[in-house]
């Protein structure tokens, strides 16, 4: 038979609801917290801006090879002076920009946890009112029965009085 108490019910899924945020949420939010400033996003940027770099200066030579074409001792030079400088750069700009980027995925996952926690809290309030409410809807309706018990008793026994005392009149 389905429970009919309106307390235990409210209770069952509140409990419910706190082991299904335990299983699923909890153990994600210990492992997306500790993502906040591990540097992923800054590391992988390191790695790429030299990659890249490197990666057109090959592309640079086997077109000057394809082309029949080769470089001075002084054209080499300038292009090694020229590829430090502009690895360099690359490397920085990149940098930056995955610094910018870490800060704010750091920022949203935290202002995204915090909302988390404020709607679990309103969740929580919630449930805490409609149990106070039906605790207080129980306590008056227990009342207004237990009066309405009390004076019909009492009218039955002014009834009871009045006829006896009518009986007594009659004889």
């Amino acid at each position: 038979m389905a429970e009919t108490n309106p307390d235990k019910v409210l209770s069952q899924v509140q409990q419910e609801m706190d082991s299904f945020y335990n299983d699923h949420y909890r153990p994600n939010n210990k492992e997306i917290i500790a993502s906040i400033g591990n540097g992923a996003i800054l590391d992988a940027a390191r790695e790429n801006a030299g990659n890249q770099y490197a990666k057109t200066l090959e592309q640079n030579e086997r077109n000057l090879a394809r082309y029949g074409m080769s470089r001075t001792a002084f054209d080499t030079e300038m292009a090694k002076h020229s590829a430090a400088v502009g690895a360099s750069n690359a490397s920085l700009g990149e940098v930056n920009q995955a610094r910018i980027q870490q800060y704010e995925r750091d920022n949203q996952i935290r202002q995204q946890m915090i909302n988390q926690g404020r709607d679990m809290t309103g969740q929580a309030i919630s449930g805490l009112s409609s149990a106070s409410n039906n605790y207080a809807s129980v306590e008056n309706a227990n009342a207004q029965s237990a009066a309405a018990a009390e004076a019909q008793q009492n009218q039955m026994m002014a009834q009871g009085v009045a006829t006896a005392a009518m009986m007594v009149m009659m004889m």
